[in-house]
């Protein structure tokens, strides 16, 4: 469907910047696909106590069978491990790390 627009330039001149894309056209389509992506992504705030595990599961086990490193016992632990001791800053800076890797 041909739709014409009248974007901001500011705003365009701000998306060509990390995209290196130069036609507005093509500057579109993946502004319009991540907007629809990231609003059915539902927010884990909203998750928070709606979602209900099996008294019996044992979310431990789990990762220990896919042989996480983090889920070791305590008298395991390196004591130079990064995994030990960190405030949660640290914590959703490693996985934001991780989700990035994985969407490359």
């Amino acid at each position: 469907m041909r739709t014409n627009i009248v974007p901001d330039d500011d705003l365009v001149q701000q998306g060509f910047a990390p995209t290196g894309l130069r036609a507005k056209q093509a500057l579109v389509h993946p502004a319009l696909s991540e907007l629809v992506r990231r609003r059915r992504r539902k927010d884990l705030l909203d998750l928070a106590g709606k979602v209900k595990l099996r008294p019996d599961f044992d979310h431990k086990a789990m990762r220990r069978a896919r042989g996480d490193p983090d889920c070791r016992n305590q008298e395991e632990r390196k004591t130079d491990d990064p995994t030990d001791g960190r405030g949660i800053a640290q914590w959703l800076a490693h996985l934001a790390a991780l989700l990035g890797r994985r969407r490359r």
